[in-house]
């Protein structure tokens, strides 16, 4: 082999390597299952019973929300697949509040805790109340704790009848508002329970 055609073939390997990965990876809206690897960094993003993923910008977090919503990944990355929703991410969706309907929830005196406590229940059980805006959902979160209490105690106990899982996603948490104070509203106080 002389070394012009070394050359050569080492340049058409970067190539076709350069070109089999996509140009902006975190700007993923959908994820192939050929781009990916999980490193052993990761494995706290792929623990079912992990509340919270952290990591700086960049770092994989909104890669992983979009792999996971892919039932052939999430079957290959994860021990056991749960089902999968979505309560909050980068791109609006109906499923969750954006952040103009945060905010007017907020300015209305809705709880963060009631809030995020309305997302996960219309992901469990979408059709169990019928209504039409977020404010509604909350408005009945915070005013029926008991019937709230009760649907989730329900869909945990067929969960755990059934042998199965069901995690809700979330990303973009730096979405939630304009303001760094609404944004601490919103998650610090959820967080902690205040």
């Amino acid at each position: 082999m002389t070394e012009r055609s070394g050359s050569s073939q080492a340049k058409l390997l970067r190539q076709a390597v350069s070109s089999a990965i996509p140009e902006v990876p975190a700007a993923f809206d959908q994820v192939a299952p050929k781009f990916v690897y999980t490193p052993s960094r990761h494995a706290r993003a792929l623990d079912t019973n992990s509340m919270l993923v952290t990591g700086i910008r960049g770092a994989g977090k909104s890669f992983w929300w979009f792999a996971l919503q892919e039932p052939r990944i999430r079957n290959v990355v994860l021990k056991s697949a749960p089902d999968v929703s979505c309560g909050f991410g980068q791109r609006p969706d109906a499923s969750w509040p954006n952040r103009d309907e945060l905010q007017q929830l907020l300015a209305m005196g809705s709880h963060p805790r009631q809030i995020w406590k309305a997302v996960v229940l219309r992901q469990i059980a979408p059709t169990a109340n019928e209504f039409s805006s977020w404010q509604q959902w909350v408005g009945w979160v915070a005013g029926n704790p008991s019937p709230v209490a009760t649907q989730l105690r329900e869909f945990d106990a067929k969960l755990a009848r059934e042998g199965r899982t069901h995690l809700v996603l979330f990303d973009a948490l730096d979405r939630t508002a304009d303001s760094r104070e609404d944004q601490e509203r919103l998650l610090w106080t959820s967080a902690t329970g205040a």
